[in-house]
């Protein structure tokens, strides 16, 4: 929960100052319902902490090869999660 919202604050203060990204974070901290989520066993916030910071990754990775390299090993693992958790199963 806390690496979504500094996810969530990184990202909104980069496009559009910090204190927009510190009421972005107040924001997603102070749900009623994402709070109550936050304290159970889930995977909803590491996996939309991780899409955060892939949309960071993406977005950066246009001014820097770093950020380019950084890229893939992210994707790959936003992939082995989506197998992980998907229940799609081949048809073969």
């Amino acid at each position: 929960f806390g690496l979504c919202a500094a996810a969530l604050f990184s990202l909104v203060a980069r496009e559009h100052g910090r204190t927009a990204g510190v009421l972005a974070a107040l924001a997603l901290i102070t749900l009623p319902r994402l709070f109550g989520h936050a304290h159970l066993a889930a995977t909803d916030f590491p996996l939309a902490a991780g899409w955060l910071l892939s949309t960071q990754a993406w977005i950066r990775a246009a001014d820097s090869k770093g950020w380019a390299l950084a890229l893939v090993p992210i994707a790959l693992a936003g992939m082995m999660a989506l197998g992980k958790i998907s229940r799609w199963k081949p048809p073969w």
